[in-house]
């Protein structure tokens, strides 16, 4: 059997390697370079997430690293566990001051050795919750001894969407040892796999059998036969985990995956798919969501696993909330270009909004910001932008606006630009649900360059008003809606509350009664930016 790759012992570094380098927001740290976690770290006041694990499962373990699932993953030999220094490493790492979850398989060197590191942590709150879905290894009375299998990837999703949200650490284990409660999953092979250092399969399956009940890195199953067809090989498999469910497993609807072990082509998971969800619904059951393909391998065994898990009103929702990893990587994530895009329409609107912003400006000031927004997004249009990542994107705007006006409001864009390309360094693309906290870098950075505070009526609530609308957002038409939303009832919600800064705050009466210049001019950018037909 022939493997591809340069030896055995650089077959995991090489794999983290190529990993990292496809993926930039993914970053090998510590020690060993073994721990996997997201560039630019945790988010301040989230519970961070740990998994770990063996290599040759992915995207199980390391691959389930990002926004909306896991903050790091300690990542081991091939089908080995990971040591005590990386299980250490991933904890420090995705501690954000709201304390830290392990969620992991329940396996003999991943428990031990991070049962070992939440006692050796600086981290003051860890809790753990082992993954023990896979009902073959165990009986319904030892379910405690269970190994994780594919249905902990729907324990991430649960988990991480609720920290995302912004859940205590007491609140997300809860969440996490409920969908792992309410997780069952069986596996089946035809062909076995081998270690890349092995001459002979790690398990041997005689041609023309099949083995139910294999585990990811061939443990014995229930038993051994000769291939059937799909249909009843599924319907057993079905049948099976039915039969495993608690009795407070309440509600009829799950959530169903159809998983690949390493070699078995997508045709032919999307036949026992359908007969997957023939079984279910002829026991009354509802498919609220569906996943099939690769999500927990091991390495080129020819099989596949069911995992269902039965959801309820709470649960529900967590597999509905949008999340950024390998799996899930297009479509999902601001480029450079993205932005050299949306400084062209905000020189479009500018321009568009010159003499309205002026006649704004001239009620209580100087009457000129209009023309001077036009300059600066006109000079920002015109610059050389194409940096080929965010970081010098935004430098290169920040330092045109710069050079355009020395005006309170230019140099507080200006700021925000700067700050915005502090945040994002080298990175060519940011997921579209870390672009709230961006635009919170922003907002944090003009309220202190212009000592200001928010409910000052100024620019600087507006940005407030969209950064916290689109918080969470993953599309672009979610994101583009929410934020022309925010932006338009901040100017509302000011309406009648006068200006504390500027020209303005001193004609506090006059200032009730108008909008603030700056407000207006973001709600016409934010407009013009997620309206595609504004382009030239």
């Amino acid at each position: 059997m022939k493997k591809l790759m340069n030896s055995p012992s650089t077959y995991v570094d090489d794999s983290l390697s190529g990993l990292t380098f496809a993926y930039p927001d993914l970053v090998r740290a510590g020690k060993a370079g073994r721990t996997i976690v997201r560039r630019g770290g945790a988010r301040n006041g989230k519970v961070g997430i740990v998994t770990g694990g063996g290599s040759g499962h992915l995207p199980l373990f390391c691959g389930y690293v990002g926004p909306g699932l896991l903050d790091a993953c300690a990542v081991g030999n091939v089908f080995e566990g990971p040591t005590l220094q990386s299980c250490l490493d991933a904890i420090d790492m995705a501690d954000a001051g709201a304390g830290v979850l392990l969620l992991y398989g329940n396996y003999g060197g991943d428990r031990m050795n991070f049962d070992m590191a939440s006692k050796m942590t600086r981290v003051e709150q860890v809790r753990t919750v082992l993954g023990i879905d896979d009902i073959a290894s165990a009986g319904p009375h030892e379910r405690h001894k269970r190994r994780g299998v594919a249905g902990l990837t729907l324990v991430f999703k649960s988990a991480g969407a609720a920290a995302e949200r912004g859940a205590p650490l007491e609140e997300v284990t809860r969440i996490a040892q409920k969908t792992v409660e309410r997780t069952h999953s069986i596996g089946i092979a035809w062909a076995g796999c081998r270690l890349p250092s092995a001459d002979e399969p790690l398990v041997d399956i005689s041609d023309g059998d099949v083995e139910l009940g294999i585990g990811i890195h061939g443990e014995p199953g229930i038993w051994r036969r000769p291939m059937a067809p799909v249909d009843a090989l599924v319907a057993e498999m079905v049948e099976r985990l039915l039969e495993d469910r608690l009795p407070e497993s309440d509600g009829n609807k799950v959530v169903l995956m159809v998983n690949n072990l390493g070699a078995t082509p997508v045709d032919e998971l999307f036949i026992a798919y359908r007969r997957a969800h023939e079984v279910l619904t002829a026991n009354d059951i509802s498919i609220a969501r569906s996943f099939v393909g690769s999500f927990a391998t091991s390495m080129e065994m020819a099989g596949m696993s069911i995992s269902v898990c039965f959801i309820d009103d709470e649960i529900e929702p967590l597999f509905s909330a949008r999340l950024f990893t390998i799996l899930e990587h297009s479509m999902r994530s601001l480029t450079y270009q993205d932005v050299i895009t949306a400084a062209n329409r905000s020189a479009i609107a500018a321009r568009a909004m010159e003499a309205e912003l002026n006649a704004a400006d001239s009620r209580l000031g100087d009457g000129d910001t209009g023309t001077m927004l036009a300059r600066l997004l006109s000079t920002i249009e015109a610059a050389d932008l194409d940096k080929e990542n965010l970081g010098d994107t935004f430098a290169a705007m920040a330092m045109a606006a710069a050079e355009s006006t020395g005006s309170s409001l230019g140099t507080l864009i200006s700021a925000a630009l700067f700050s915005m390309s502090r945040s994002c360094g080298s990175r060519s693309e940011l997921p579209l649900v870390e672009l709230s906290a961006l635009l919170k870098t922003a907002r944090d950075e003009m309220l202190s360059l212009g000592r200001s505070q928010l409910g000052d009526k100024t620019i600087i609530d507006g940005l407030h008003a969209v950064a916290m609308a689109i918080e969470g957002r993953t599309t672009q038409d979610e994101l583009a809606l929410a934020a022309d939303e925010a932006a338009k009832h901040a100017i509302r919600e000011f309406k009648g509350k006068p200006c504390r800064v500027g020209r303005a705050r001193i004609w506090t009466e006059q200032s009730t009664k108008l909008d603030d210049p700056g407000m207006v001019a973001l709600a016409g950018i934010v407009r013009a930016i997620g309206t595609p037909h504004s382009d030239p």
